[in-house]
């Protein structure tokens, strides 16, 4: 007999249809995996019963843990609203009596917060390349090893980086196959400005982590402004091949074929650089490119973006007052030479150009390098400001955002 789904009618097996109400009928199996929760008649609901239990304790458990965590954070910021209150009180009372400042307490008071998280983010980045360092060891001797690293990041931690470093070079020489290390050291001595030293672990690191990007990244600045071209080029290339947007690694091949004349090339990395992190200086640098191929309606509308995301660019803006010389407009010249020597009073070519009436006497600052013979400081020019800019990305890189932590 078949049982019909819909009415219960009991039915002949050769039927299709049920005789009452006509519904189709249909046979239902079980699976074999599934028989045993049918070996008896409550089989089923027993199963699910427990699973629904199963499902409501750890519900109950996140709803006890999410309260929990909701009160903490009301009490800490009932907490931070009372100190807050506190503070506002004493200083309105010291204004009140000595004639307080508010406004400079307010200064200060957001420059401990900011320092005080700065610390913090210190701590918690060193704390991680110490573990990184120790997860890395490969040697037989790791109590020798863990002891020198684990002292070394404390005094470096603790502000006697001079000992730290001292401490942390010793630990090197027990497990010289080591990266993460090498890459500490090379990284400590690159940002306090001791390039050998630094060049010196930094390639012993990019040996054992060929793929490591920031490594690449450093020995290429390093070699760059050292003179050494290729070894830079091969340094860039290998960054790039590994992170394709890497701005610095468009960024410094921009300047090495800048450097050696090869403008179009050049311009294939800045552009990209630009793209990738826009800023004055990246605008001035496509400006300035284009001005050396005589490109002089695109080169003024760089130098124009230059000035108007930092008005005190003096050297965007004397070389806006170049191209307008060039193109006999003296008047036009003349307000940006005052402008750019007004910023840096200092600069004897600006006060030149105030009374040029020609561009014939006039040159170009140098920026793709002091000189071409020599080819040092190819990549940061000697100029604090592209010093600061290929420091500035190295450190967000290096430390996330703690570009004051190391420069």
């Amino acid at each position: 007999m078949i049982f019909c789904q819909k009415c219960s009618a009991a039915n002949r097996m050769d039927r299709t249809s049920c005789e009452r109400c006509k519904a189709p009928l249909h046979l239902v199996t079980i699976p074999r995996r599934h028989e045993h929760l049918f070996s008896e008649p409550d089989g089923i609901e027993e199963h699910l019963l427990e699973r629904i239990s199963t499902l409501e304790t750890e519900i109950e458990k996140v709803r006890v843990r999410n309260d929990r965590l909701l009160d903490l954070i009301h009490r800490q910021a009932t907490a931070s609203f009372n100190d807050r209150a506190l503070l506002d009180a004493v200083v309105s009372l010291l204004e009140e009596h000595t004639g307080l400042d508010t406004d400079e307490v307010e200064v200060r008071w957001r420059q401990l917060v900011d320092r005080y998280s700065e610390e913090l983010d210190e701590r918690d980045r060193i704390e991680e390349r110490s573990r990184e360092i120790l997860l890395a060891y490969g040697g037989d001797s790791r109590g020798s090893f863990d002891r020198p690293v684990d002292d070394g990041m404390q005094m470096v931690l603790g502000g006697d980086e001079r000992r730290g470093i001292r401490r942390l070079e010793k630990a090197l020489l027990l497990d010289p196959t080591t990266g993460p290390l090498g890459k500490f050291l090379g990284e400590h001595f690159f940002f306090t400005g001791r390039r050998s030293l630094a060049r010196h672990y930094l390639e012993r690191a990019a040996s054992k982590e060929p793929k490591n990007s920031h490594v690449a990244l450093m020995l290429g600045v390093v070699c760059g402004d050292d003179g050494e071209t290729e070894s830079a080029r091969l340094h860039f290339e290998r960054a790039l091949a590994v992170r394709k947007d890497s701005f610095l690694a468009h960024y410094g091949l921009g300047r090495l074929h800048a450097v050696e004349g090869r403008y179009r090339e050049a311009l294939v990395h800045f552009k990209r650089a630009l793209s990738l992190s826009p800023s004055a200086e990246m605008h001035y640098l496509v400006g300035r490119t284009y001005l050396e191929q005589d490109r002089l309606d695109v080169a003024e509308r760089h130098l124009r973006k230059a000035v108007d995301l930092d008005p005190t660019f003096d050297q965007a803006l004397y070389h806006l007052g170049l191209i307008h010389l060039r193109q006999a407009d003296v008047d036009r010249a003349r307000e940006f030479f005052q402008a750019a020597s007004e910023v840096n009073p200092e600069e004897r070519r600006y006060r030149t150009a105030l009374s040029a009436k020609s561009a014939k006497r006039l040159v170009s600052l140098p920026v793709f390098g002091p000189g071409r013979l020599t080819r040092k400081r190819s990549i940061t020019n000697g100029d604090a400001r592209f010093t600061d800019l290929v420091m500035r990305t190295l450190a967000d890189d290096a430390f996330g955002e703690l570009p004051g932590a190391r420069e």
